[in-house]
């Protein structure tokens, strides 16, 4: 079977830099594609030229004759007016008749209710379902997906992990989250010119992809140890100079500066640059860094969180977890003391040194050069007492001379993120309070990031959607809206047995609630109406389960079965209300 899209040898620059040289891949039915690299390989661009969108410098693309592609980019897509109008606007190439249900059965797909919601009132979250809801509206072959989990919470991650499993046949999608790629890809592919080709690509998901570019990576190091060996008896022999030079001898001295250059351009591919990542603290001497007792949060009359008990000392390890609007950007903020409780006490231990790590990372102006926002317009920067030219400083953070000039406005989601950490290191903080620290940083950079909090001396309270970062860098959890006392976790997957387990447990209750009580004395009349109220609302909540199971699976007149659904709902409450009405006359 021919592929969707082949790419032969294709290369692409941005200014003077090469993200990619002679690449060649290709991408068939089936493929769930994880695409993964580092910061600057190249990975958006190569989605866009997959999406016709952009051409490559060099080499062709080959796409399979009236293949549909649907492309979803990390920033935003354009949304005016309703949802629906947003969705059903992508498809203008569909028969009129079908755009009212491809549009409906897409947003149901994707959680939507109320389709006449205005689309600029959309949260983060539900604008990123949004983005998914128009892309799959289209019936793509091929999803390209470009940082997907962006703007979603963790229930939403798992929510979208279901999606492309249960409903997405085809796709190709880059991201930085190891446990959201462990159960979504069948086949991966990293961008990087470590590899001779440029990339490598292993038809199995993530770990498995660990394993063999583990066994190829000491190959290449095996390789290089025989390489070198071999380049200096060649060299020591061309020391030695050859007294006749017969056409054997010339061919050994071509074939000596042919190692030279091979063992050249594998040091070169395999000599690898890190982010250089180094917190300190202030070394203040006190097991009690923050103190909250009994602090309470309400928002538009909705409580937060309420009687929350923290202590954090040096080497506490936070997480914060719960749904989007559950209060977790709140409850950092008043650690931060940029919030009050409503009630409750916080208490700052003296001259403690807290840096905030603000998930909008809105504090610095886009007009600024990455030379100014680095050094705050300084030549030199300080870090632990000693100055750095911010040529130097820049480096350490892969930054390369010719971009100290650029805007902030034109550089990576990545290099935003890195020139963050950047400014992060010169603070000496007793408290790092992190919100989404993990935000478009590659893979590399994540583990250096997890092994730097594992040796910092200060307290981290952090609140991330990367279910792999947050179980290996934090050592408790609070669990928001959980309706808890206290709502502690050692760790993740302890926090999703318990939702787990409370959903299991409201689903009981309601069942409980819902059996009939022993009767009592009534007319004879009314005595009858009781008796076959229950099995009247089990046959009605029956009838609407299934007209619900049909609307999320798409099936069907989408608009005739909210209707039936909205009837049978009201059946259900008149027939509740006439219940707890004879209830009472017992």
């Amino acid at each position: 079977m021919s592929p969707f899209i082949q790419c032969r040898k294709i290369s692409k620059a941005f200014g003077s830099k090469n993200l990619f040289t002679d690449i060649t891949v290709s991408f068939f039915e089936g493929d769930r594609v994880g695409l993964i690299g580092p910061n600057g390989s190249g990975k958006s661009t190569l989605m866009k030229i997959l999406s016709n969108l952009e051409n490559p410098d060099v080499g062709e693309v080959i796409r399979r004759s009236q293949v549909r592609v649907s492309y979803i980019p990390q920033n935003f897509l354009e949304a005016h007016g309703t949802i629906f109008e947003t969705v059903e606007a992508r498809l203008e190439s569909v028969h009129a008749d079908e755009r009212t249900h491809k549009a409906q059965k897409a947003l149901s797909m994707c959680g939507f209710n109320d389709f006449e919601v205005l689309a600029e009132s959309l949260s983060g979250g539900w604008r990123r379902r949004l983005d998914i809801a128009s892309a799959i509206a289209e019936e793509p072959d091929l999803l390209l997906l470009d940082e997907p989990t962006n703007h979603l919470d963790i229930e939403s991650i798992v929510w979208l992990e279901n999606l492309l499993k249960s409903r997405i046949r085809s796709y190709v999608m880059v991201s930085h989250d190891r446990v959201f790629l462990e159960k979504t890809t069948n086949k991966t592919i990293e961008l990087n010119r470590t590899y001779p080709k440029g990339l490598f690509e292993i038809d199995a998901n993530y770990s498995s992809f660990l394993e063999k570019r583990e066994e190829f990576l000491e190959s290449e190091l095996s390789r290089k140890a025989s390489l070198t060996s071999r380049v200096r008896k060649e060299i020591a022999w061309l020391r030695q100079g050859a007294k006749a030079r017969t056409t054997k001898q010339q061919a050994r001295v071509k074939e000596a500066e042919g190692l030279q250059e091979e063992l050249s351009q594998l040091k070169s591919r395999t000599s690898k640059r890190q982010v250089e990542i180094d917190l300190s603290s202030s070394g203040i001497e006190t097991r009690k860094l923050i103190q909250a007792k009994g602090i309470s949060k309400s928002h538009g009359g909705r409580e937060l969180f309420s009687g929350l008990d923290i202590l954090i000392g040096p080497k506490t390890r936070l997480g914060l977890v719960g749904p989007n609007g559950s209060g977790k950007t709140t409850l950092l903020k008043i650690l931060a003391g940029e919030e009050k409780p409503d009630s409750g006490t916080i208490k700052f231990a003296p001259y403690l040194k807290i840096t905030y790590f603000d998930q909008k990372r809105a504090k610095i102006s886009e007009n600024q050069t990455l030379k100014q926002a680095l050094g705050d317009g300084r030549e030199f920067v300080e870090f632990r007492g000693h100055p750095i030219h911010v040529h130097g400083w820049a480096k350490r953070f892969l930054f390369e001379t010719e971009r100290l000039d650029l805007p902030l406005s034109r550089l990576s989601g990545g290099e935003k993120a890195r020139l963050h950490i950047a400014r992060l290191m010169l603070q000496p903080a007793d408290v790092l309070l992190l919100d989404e620290p993990t935000n478009d940083l590659d893979i590399d950079t994540l583990e250096i990031l997890e092994e730097t909090f594992d040796e910092y001396d200060g307290a981290v309270v952090l609140i991330t959607h990367d279910r792999l970062f947050l179980n290996r860098v934090t050592t408790s959890l609070i669990g928001l809206g959980t309706d808890l006392e206290m709502p502690y976790f050692a760790d993740y997957d302890q926090y999703e047995i318990f939702k787990a387990e409370n959903k299991e447990k409201v689903s009981q209750a309601k069942a409980q609630a819902a059996k009939p009580k022993a009767k009592k004395a009534l007319s004879y009349k009314e005595g009858k109406e009781l008796e076959v109220l229950p099995q009247e609302i089990e046959k009605l909540e029956a009838e609407l389960e299934q007209v619900s199971n049909l609307l999320n699976s798409g099936s069907g007149d989408l608009i005739a079965l909210s209707s039936k659904a909205g009837s049978l709902q009201d059946e259900i409450n008149k027939r509740y209300v006439r219940w707890e009405e004879l209830e009472k006359l017992k």
